[in-house]
């Protein structure tokens, strides 16, 4: 049984390095994702995200007070804002309680003529395991800007032949999955 779990787990890894890998090259060539919008897709082993985060979301880190983030202070940064973002960004199973993010990547959302300028967004790719228990999950997040118009996320859910969009907002944070 021990085989079969570790073949499963190598496959699970394989699948999430060619996703990671895919979404890293396209970023280098133009937006990975629009300001505040997002995709999760169900996937074998779990729940696939990218979605742009709005960097007034992470107070203190922009270290030069020009209201963007650069390269360096990105670097700098790191591990804090990837905590924020595993505190900010839950999916909740109602058999499992929280998933953990597993594989989070964080990267400037430039666009293909300004490689080089700091950015207004991060792009977060990562992925929430999930498993077949997981009858109802409910996604929440607290990721929202400071501006007016970064108040909102536009997410789109897909399973299978199934998708879901949905806006979600410092009024209306969460959204149950694929509800009946």
């Amino acid at each position: 049984m021990s085989g079969l779990r570790s073949i499963r787990l190598t496959l699970q890894t394989l699948i999430t390095g060619i996703f990671f890998c895919t979404f890293l090259t396209l970023s280098a060539n133009a937006h990975l994702m629009v300001a505040q919008h997002g995709t999760m897709k169900l996937g074998k082993g779990g729940f696939f995200f990218v979605l742009s985060i709005p960097v007034s979301t992470f107070p203190g880190f922009d270290d030069d007070g020009d209201g963007f983030l650069s390269s360096i202070e990105l670097s700098t940064h790191v591990k804090a804002i990837e905590k924020a973002v595993h505190t900010g960004f839950i999916l909740e199973s109602d058999t499992e309680g929280p998933r953990k993010i597993e594989g989070l990547v964080l990267n400037l959302a430039h666009d293909q003529n300004h490689v080089q300028q700091p950015v207004s967004h991060i792009v977060a790719l990562g992925r929430f395991s999930v498993d077949q228990e997981d009858h109802q999950l409910t996604l929440r997040t607290s990721l929202f800007g400071k501006k007016p118009n970064e108040q909102h996320f536009e997410l789109t859910f897909t399973r299978g032949e199934s998708t879901e969009v949905v806006t979600l907002s410092k009024n209306q944070p969460s959204h149950s999955l694929f509800a009946k």
